[in-house]
């Protein structure tokens, strides 16, 4: 079992850091300082923080690999211009496009991006590059479920440590976006108003404590072992409330697993209360905590897989066990993530959760 814990570590890692973009892919764009109110433009206050780029101009810098296409423009944004991103995956694996900004400090900022994306089904990637080319990066799904424009707010917390330099982000210089295949094929990425703001102080909680009510698949991220598979379908709670369900297969010995983002501090023992039901095969669900040095701590529900009726389970934060990574001290000041993983015997199924939420 330790062994199938650490591989869905590494995998998760894969799945965040690796897009097939290569280290040496860096355009010489020049910089453009955020720190000083000459070189970037305070918004007003209705606009919220400091406006980066409003896309009015065409001065983001494309790259790609050897067989994938990918064409810039400019197009009507949301409230203003945006940057149109045109892409055709076709053999190969990303494209990108970037463009030097130097924030002093990242730590307690957000940035504030609206994004809309159609075609294909693949990642969107941010990233922020220091001064000694350390790279920071988020991976978000390109499209949405409504196919309308998207706002993402992605706090220090939500950025981790994928290659390069040193596990420090310094003063950053660039910032790359990345598409990288997914299903692979052509699609088009709109990114409008972009902005240095706070970070949330409540992270991705509502302030009910709800996480998860359900009512969408936006916010979820998936990720897989060998031969294994995992798709979100909406479906029908209790009480003819909305629920998502999480579709898998997994060959014996195998998992797949989804994670949403919380960055919130969870000081003081609360509880995480999930409202669940399995249909399918008797395999193990697994409930897990991340914290900001990568610690991963979880309860395990043996056959949870099978339950076959509705239940709602409460687990004091207390109760979650360390598994790997970082240390095995759960520091709740800063809770990245949580993930929902099935592993076990084998089998289809289904994991249908009709909310999560923090009980204090």
């Amino acid at each position: 079992m330790k062994r199938l814990h650490q591989g869905m570590a590494c995998l998760w890692a894969l799945s965040l850091a690796l897009s097939g973009m290569p280290l040496q892919a860096k355009p010489n764009t020049k910089a453009k300082s955020v720190s000083k109110p000459a070189a970037a433009a305070m918004v007003p206050a209705s606009g919220g923080g400091l406006l980066l780029d409003n896309f009015s101009k065409m001065d983001w810098t494309s790259a790609r690999d050897n067989s994938s296409e990918i064409r810039l423009s400019q197009v009507a944004g949301k409230g203003g211009s945006a940057l149109r991103v045109a892409y055709d995956m076709k053999n190969g694996s990303w494209v990108s496009f970037t463009k030097g900004f130097v924030i002093d400090d990242f730590r307690n900022k957000a940035l504030s991006i609206w994004v809309k994306g159609k075609g294909a089904n693949n990642n969107l990637e941010i990233k922020l590059v220091d001064e000694d080319d350390t790279n920071y990066g988020v991976k978000r799904p390109i499209l949405s479920e409504t196919g309308d424009w998207v706002h993402l707010t992605l706090a220090e917390a939500d950025f981790s440590y994928w290659w390069g330099g040193d596990p420090t982000l310094g003063r950053v210089k660039d910032i790359y976006f990345a598409i990288s295949r997914g299903d692979g094929g052509a699609g088009e990425l709109l990114v409008s108003d972009l902005r240095l703001t706070a970070a949330p102080k409540d992270g991705n909680i509502r302030k009910d404590g709800v996480i998860f009510d359900g009512a969408s698949k936006e916010g979820w991220m998936v990720a897989k072992g060998e031969a294994s598979s995992i798709n979100l379908e909406s479906t029908t709670g209790p009480k003819g409330a909305k629920a998502l369900a999480f579709k898998y297969s997994i060959p014996a010995g195998q998992w797949v697993s989804a994670r949403r983002a919380l960055n919130a501090d969870l000081s003081g023992n609360p509880s995480i209360f999930i409202r669940v039901k399995g249909e399918g095969e008797p395999n193990n669900v697994e409930i897990k905590l991340i914290d900001r040095d990568d610690s991963t701590f979880g309860k395990d529900f043996p056959g949870l897989g099978a339950s076959g009726q509705w239940q709602d389970i409460t687990i004091p934060l207390s109760d979650f066990a360390y598994k790997w990574g970082g240390d095995n001290r759960l520091d709740s000041s800063l809770i990245r993530y949580l993930d929902l993983a099935v592993s076990g015997s084998g089998g289809a199924g289904k994991i249908i959760v009709g909310e999560i939420k923090i009980v204090r």
